[in-house]
Protein backbone atom coordinates (compact mmCIF):
# COMPACT_ATOMS: atom_id res chain seq x y z
CA UNK A 1 0.00 0.00 0.00
CA UNK A 2 0.96 3.34 -0.68
CA UNK A 3 -0.35 5.91 1.98
CA UNK A 4 0.34 9.16 3.28
CA UNK A 5 3.64 8.82 1.36
CA UNK A 6 4.34 6.20 2.75
CA UNK A 7 5.05 2.24 1.30
CA UNK A 8 3.59 -0.22 3.67
CA UNK A 9 4.80 -4.04 2.61
CA UNK A 10 4.03 -7.32 3.95
CA UNK A 11 7.23 -9.55 4.25
CA UNK A 12 5.14 -12.87 4.83
CA UNK A 13 8.33 -14.44 5.16
CA UNK A 14 9.38 -11.99 7.79
CA UNK A 15 6.17 -12.14 9.62
CA UNK A 16 6.14 -8.16 9.43
CA UNK A 17 4.91 -5.11 7.90
CA UNK A 18 7.97 -3.07 6.40
CA UNK A 19 7.06 1.00 6.40
CA UNK A 20 9.60 3.44 3.44
CA UNK A 21 9.30 6.50 2.91
CA UNK A 22 8.34 7.93 -0.62
CA UNK A 23 12.26 8.13 -1.36
CA UNK A 24 12.63 4.40 -0.25
CA UNK A 25 14.23 4.73 3.04
CA UNK A 26 13.10 2.52 6.08
CA UNK A 27 11.06 4.12 8.70
CA UNK A 28 10.07 0.89 10.89
CA UNK A 29 8.31 -2.18 11.06
CA UNK A 30 5.98 -4.26 12.55
CA UNK A 31 8.80 -6.66 14.23
CA UNK A 32 8.94 -5.51 17.40
CA UNK A 33 4.88 -6.51 17.57
CA UNK A 34 5.36 -10.09 16.92
CA UNK A 35 5.34 -12.63 19.88
CA UNK A 36 2.80 -13.95 21.86
CA UNK A 37 2.17 -11.21 24.47
CA UNK A 38 -1.02 -8.47 24.81
CA UNK A 39 -1.38 -6.45 21.65
CA UNK A 40 1.54 -8.85 20.10
CA UNK A 41 0.74 -11.50 16.93
CA UNK A 42 1.56 -14.31 16.15
CA UNK A 43 1.06 -15.14 12.87
CA UNK A 44 0.60 -12.48 10.47
CA UNK A 45 -1.25 -13.45 7.09
CA UNK A 46 -2.17 -10.56 5.89
CA UNK A 47 -3.34 -6.56 6.38
CA UNK A 48 -4.99 -3.69 5.24
CA UNK A 49 -5.70 -0.59 6.27
CA UNK A 50 -8.66 1.40 7.90
CA UNK A 51 -8.60 4.93 5.91
CA UNK A 52 -11.47 6.16 7.80
CA UNK A 53 -9.71 5.78 11.10
CA UNK A 54 -6.25 5.77 9.97
CA UNK A 55 -5.46 2.57 11.49
CA UNK A 56 -3.38 -0.52 10.56
CA UNK A 57 -5.62 -3.73 10.91
CA UNK A 58 -3.78 -7.31 10.85
CA UNK A 59 -5.62 -11.05 10.46
CA UNK A 60 -3.78 -12.70 13.17
CA UNK A 61 -4.80 -15.92 11.70
CA UNK A 62 -3.18 -18.60 14.15
CA UNK A 63 -5.16 -16.29 17.56
CA UNK A 64 -8.52 -16.06 15.32
CA UNK A 65 -8.14 -12.21 15.63
CA UNK A 66 -8.03 -9.62 13.72
CA UNK A 67 -5.49 -6.78 15.53
CA UNK A 68 -5.53 -3.16 15.17
CA UNK A 69 -2.63 -0.52 15.07
CA UNK A 70 -1.95 2.74 14.79
CA UNK A 71 -0.10 3.86 11.59
CA UNK A 72 3.44 3.70 14.31
CA UNK A 73 2.62 0.08 15.07
CA UNK A 74 0.89 1.25 18.72
CA UNK A 75 -1.34 -1.40 19.71
CA UNK A 76 -4.89 0.26 20.14
CA UNK A 77 -7.58 -2.68 20.15
CA UNK A 78 -8.78 -6.39 18.72
CA UNK A 79 -11.79 -8.41 17.54
CA UNK A 80 -12.35 -12.20 17.68
CA UNK A 81 -12.93 -13.85 14.70
CA UNK A 82 -15.57 -16.74 14.74
CA UNK A 83 -14.92 -20.27 13.47
CA UNK A 84 -17.25 -20.07 10.57
CA UNK A 85 -15.33 -17.50 8.66
CA UNK A 86 -12.44 -19.60 7.94
CA UNK A 87 -10.68 -21.02 6.11
CA UNK A 88 -8.42 -17.66 5.09
CA UNK A 89 -6.24 -17.06 2.72
CA UNK A 90 -6.51 -13.17 2.78
CA UNK A 91 -8.73 -10.29 3.73
CA UNK A 92 -9.94 -6.71 2.43
CA UNK A 93 -11.58 -4.33 4.65
CA UNK A 94 -15.15 -3.03 3.23
CA UNK A 95 -15.75 -0.26 5.90
CA UNK A 96 -14.80 0.01 9.98
CA UNK A 97 -17.44 -2.70 10.43
CA UNK A 98 -17.20 -4.80 7.34
CA UNK A 99 -14.65 -7.16 6.43
CA UNK A 100 -14.45 -9.65 2.97
CA UNK A 101 -12.53 -13.48 3.64
CA UNK A 102 -11.45 -15.00 0.37
CA UNK A 103 -10.80 -18.92 1.31
CA UNK A 104 -8.87 -20.74 -1.00
CA UNK A 105 -11.06 -23.99 -2.09
CA UNK A 106 -9.68 -27.16 -1.51
CA UNK A 107 -11.04 -30.82 -2.43
CA UNK A 108 -14.14 -31.50 -4.64
CA UNK A 109 -16.27 -29.89 -2.44
CA UNK A 110 -18.25 -26.50 -4.08
CA UNK A 111 -17.58 -23.98 -1.78
CA UNK A 112 -18.37 -20.01 -1.74
CA UNK A 113 -14.84 -18.48 -1.80
CA UNK A 114 -15.81 -14.88 -0.14
CA UNK A 115 -17.25 -13.98 2.62
CA UNK A 116 -18.24 -11.04 3.99
CA UNK A 117 -18.50 -10.77 7.62
CA UNK A 118 -19.84 -7.75 9.96
CA UNK A 119 -17.68 -7.64 13.29
CA UNK A 120 -20.56 -5.42 15.24
CA UNK A 121 -23.19 -8.49 14.55
CA UNK A 122 -20.58 -10.84 14.75
CA UNK A 123 -21.95 -12.94 11.97
CA UNK A 124 -21.44 -13.38 7.95
CA UNK A 125 -23.89 -11.46 6.02
CA UNK A 126 -22.76 -12.73 2.66
CA UNK A 127 -21.24 -15.94 0.86
CA UNK A 128 -20.45 -15.71 -2.91
CA UNK A 129 -18.16 -17.35 -5.58
CA UNK A 130 -19.20 -20.69 -5.42
CA UNK A 131 -15.96 -22.71 -6.57
CA UNK A 132 -15.25 -26.28 -6.72
CA UNK A 133 -11.81 -26.89 -6.61
CA UNK A 134 -8.61 -24.20 -6.70
CA UNK A 135 -5.84 -26.49 -8.10
CA UNK A 136 -5.46 -24.08 -10.38
CA UNK A 137 -2.29 -21.45 -10.68
CA UNK A 138 -1.76 -18.44 -8.38
CA UNK A 139 -0.97 -15.19 -10.55
CA UNK A 140 -2.36 -12.59 -8.63
CA UNK A 141 -1.34 -12.63 -5.28
CA UNK A 142 -3.73 -10.02 -3.88
CA UNK A 143 -7.05 -10.37 -5.44
CA UNK A 144 -8.82 -7.33 -4.14
CA UNK A 145 -8.61 -3.57 -4.94
CA UNK A 146 -9.65 -0.30 -3.97
CA UNK A 147 -10.53 2.29 -6.58
CA UNK A 148 -12.38 5.48 -6.50
CA UNK A 149 -14.42 4.30 -3.03
CA UNK A 150 -15.41 1.10 -4.47
CA UNK A 151 -13.71 -2.17 -3.69
CA UNK A 152 -13.26 -4.71 -6.34
CA UNK A 153 -12.64 -8.65 -6.59
CA UNK A 154 -10.98 -10.83 -9.25
CA UNK A 155 -10.26 -14.71 -8.77
CA UNK A 156 -6.11 -15.47 -7.92
CA UNK A 157 -6.03 -17.52 -10.77
CA UNK A 158 -6.11 -16.89 -14.60
CA UNK A 159 -9.70 -15.50 -15.64
CA UNK A 160 -11.63 -12.93 -17.46
CA UNK A 161 -13.98 -11.65 -15.23
CA UNK A 162 -13.73 -8.42 -12.71
CA UNK A 163 -16.23 -8.03 -9.63
CA UNK A 164 -17.30 -5.30 -7.73
CA UNK A 165 -18.15 -5.76 -3.60
CA UNK A 166 -21.22 -3.47 -2.84
CA UNK A 167 -21.72 -3.27 1.15
CA UNK A 168 -24.64 -1.27 0.84
CA UNK A 169 -26.74 -4.45 0.41
CA UNK A 170 -23.95 -6.82 1.50
CA UNK A 171 -23.76 -8.04 -2.85
CA UNK A 172 -20.98 -8.69 -5.36
CA UNK A 173 -21.98 -7.69 -9.52
CA UNK A 174 -19.87 -9.22 -12.05
CA UNK A 175 -18.87 -5.51 -13.90
CA UNK A 176 -16.47 -6.50 -16.33
CA UNK A 177 -15.97 -9.67 -18.58
CA UNK A 178 -12.82 -9.80 -21.32
CA UNK A 179 -14.16 -10.83 -24.91
CA UNK A 180 -10.67 -12.99 -26.55
CA UNK A 181 -12.79 -13.77 -29.24
CA UNK A 182 -11.06 -16.78 -30.55
CA UNK A 183 -8.39 -17.10 -27.51
CA UNK A 184 -11.19 -16.70 -24.98
CA UNK A 185 -10.59 -19.47 -21.81
CA UNK A 186 -12.75 -22.17 -21.90
CA UNK A 187 -13.98 -21.07 -18.35
CA UNK A 188 -16.19 -23.90 -17.16
CA UNK A 189 -13.75 -26.97 -18.19
CA UNK A 190 -11.05 -24.70 -16.71
CA UNK A 191 -12.60 -24.49 -13.36
CA UNK A 192 -13.63 -27.98 -13.07
CA UNK A 193 -10.22 -29.49 -14.66
CA UNK A 194 -7.90 -32.37 -12.71
CA UNK A 195 -5.13 -30.72 -14.47
CA UNK A 196 -2.59 -29.69 -11.58
CA UNK A 197 -0.75 -26.29 -11.27
CA UNK A 198 1.02 -24.67 -14.16
CA UNK A 199 0.30 -27.78 -16.78
CA UNK A 200 -2.77 -25.50 -17.33
CA UNK A 201 -0.89 -23.40 -19.43
CA UNK A 202 0.09 -26.40 -21.62
CA UNK A 203 -2.90 -27.97 -21.65
CA UNK A 204 -5.10 -24.88 -22.63
CA UNK A 205 -1.78 -23.64 -24.81
CA UNK A 206 -4.35 -22.46 -28.13
CA UNK A 207 -6.00 -19.81 -25.02
CA UNK A 208 -4.85 -16.92 -23.41
CA UNK A 209 -5.12 -16.52 -19.69
CA UNK A 210 -5.44 -13.14 -17.97
CA UNK A 211 -3.14 -13.24 -14.88
CA UNK A 212 -3.37 -10.44 -13.41
CA UNK A 213 -5.59 -7.42 -13.39
CA UNK A 214 -5.46 -3.43 -12.14
CA UNK A 215 -7.17 -0.19 -12.24
CA UNK A 216 -7.21 3.45 -12.96
CA UNK A 217 -9.34 6.46 -14.35
CA UNK A 218 -8.61 5.58 -17.81
CA UNK A 219 -7.30 1.96 -18.03
CA UNK A 220 -8.03 -1.54 -17.25
CA UNK A 221 -4.34 -2.90 -16.82
CA UNK A 222 -2.96 -6.54 -16.35
CA UNK A 223 -1.13 -9.27 -17.74
CA UNK A 224 -2.01 -11.88 -20.00
CA UNK A 225 -0.27 -15.10 -20.84
CA UNK A 226 -0.15 -17.60 -23.96
CA UNK A 227 1.56 -20.39 -23.62
CA UNK A 228 5.00 -20.00 -22.16
CA UNK A 229 4.60 -16.23 -22.99
CA UNK A 230 3.85 -13.38 -20.85
CA UNK A 231 2.13 -10.19 -22.65
CA UNK A 232 1.00 -6.49 -20.75
CA UNK A 233 -2.30 -4.95 -21.63
CA UNK A 234 -4.15 -2.04 -21.25
CA UNK A 235 -7.78 -1.54 -21.99
CA UNK A 236 -9.26 1.39 -22.83
CA UNK A 237 -12.78 2.21 -20.91
CA UNK A 238 -13.69 5.11 -23.28
CA UNK A 239 -13.38 3.35 -26.27
CA UNK A 240 -13.38 -0.06 -25.60
CA UNK A 241 -10.08 -0.76 -27.30
CA UNK A 242 -7.57 -3.19 -25.79
CA UNK A 243 -4.01 -3.28 -26.90
CA UNK A 244 -1.39 -6.34 -26.14
CA UNK A 245 2.01 -4.95 -25.66
CA UNK A 246 5.43 -6.66 -25.32
CA UNK A 247 6.79 -6.64 -21.79
CA UNK A 248 10.48 -6.69 -23.10
CA UNK A 249 11.57 -3.07 -23.77
CA UNK A 250 13.10 -2.33 -26.96
CA UNK A 251 15.89 -0.25 -25.26
CA UNK A 252 16.40 -3.01 -22.52
CA UNK A 253 14.80 -4.30 -19.67
CA UNK A 254 11.50 -6.47 -19.05
CA UNK A 255 7.92 -5.14 -17.05
CA UNK A 256 7.54 -7.41 -14.15
CA UNK A 257 3.40 -7.56 -12.83
CA UNK A 258 3.23 -4.81 -10.49
CA UNK A 259 2.23 -4.31 -6.93
CA UNK A 260 0.27 -0.70 -6.98
CA UNK A 261 -1.40 0.96 -9.86
CA UNK A 262 -1.98 4.59 -10.23
CA UNK A 263 -3.22 7.38 -11.91
CA UNK A 264 0.84 8.39 -13.37
CA UNK A 265 2.71 4.85 -12.74
CA UNK A 266 3.42 1.34 -12.20
CA UNK A 267 4.83 0.45 -8.94
CA UNK A 268 6.97 -2.61 -9.11
CA UNK A 269 8.70 -4.78 -6.43
CA UNK A 270 11.92 -6.45 -7.49
CA UNK A 271 15.09 -7.83 -5.37
CA UNK A 272 18.47 -6.42 -6.22
CA UNK A 273 19.88 -9.55 -7.85
CA UNK A 274 17.41 -9.55 -10.89
CA UNK A 275 17.70 -5.65 -11.60
CA UNK A 276 19.91 -6.30 -14.63
CA UNK A 277 17.27 -8.11 -16.40
CA UNK A 278 14.83 -6.28 -15.59
CA UNK A 279 15.64 -2.16 -15.98
CA UNK A 280 18.50 -0.78 -18.33
CA UNK A 281 20.47 1.73 -15.88
CA UNK A 282 21.30 3.90 -18.71
CA UNK A 283 17.42 5.25 -18.97
CA UNK A 284 17.27 6.16 -15.14
CA UNK A 285 17.39 9.68 -13.36
CA UNK A 286 21.04 10.76 -11.88
CA UNK A 287 19.59 10.18 -8.26
CA UNK A 288 17.93 6.61 -9.42
CA UNK A 289 21.73 5.90 -10.94
CA UNK A 290 23.04 6.60 -7.59
CA UNK A 291 20.78 4.41 -6.03
CA UNK A 292 21.12 1.61 -8.52
CA UNK A 293 25.07 1.86 -8.39
CA UNK A 294 24.82 1.64 -4.35
CA UNK A 295 23.03 -1.79 -4.52
CA UNK A 296 23.82 -4.81 -2.69
CA UNK A 297 22.58 -8.09 -3.91
CA UNK A 298 21.32 -9.18 -0.57
CA UNK A 299 19.72 -5.18 0.00
CA UNK A 300 15.57 -4.87 0.25
CA UNK A 301 13.93 -5.07 -2.29
CA UNK A 302 13.38 -2.18 -4.67
CA UNK A 303 10.91 -0.77 -5.94
CA UNK A 304 10.55 0.40 -9.61
CA UNK A 305 8.20 3.25 -11.07
CA UNK A 306 6.90 3.00 -14.60
CA UNK A 307 5.39 6.18 -16.13
CA UNK A 308 1.88 5.81 -18.00
CA UNK A 309 1.88 7.02 -21.29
Amino acid sequence: YYYQDKYFILDRDQNAIFVFDKDGKFLLSSKDKEGEGPGEYFHLLDFDINYENQTIEIIDVSAYKIRRYTTDFTFLNEINLPLDVYPISSFELLSPDLYCFYESANGTKEVNILKMYSAKKNKIVGEFLPVLKDNRPTTQQNSFYNFEGQIFYTFPFPNNELYRIDISDHSISKVLEYDLGKYNLPYDAFISSHVPGYEYFEEYKDYLFITHKYENSKYYLGFIQKHNDLYAFKYNKATKEMDIISRIFSDGGILLPPALVDEECLYVLTSPQYLDITINPDLLDEKSKDVYRSLQEDDNPVILKYYLK
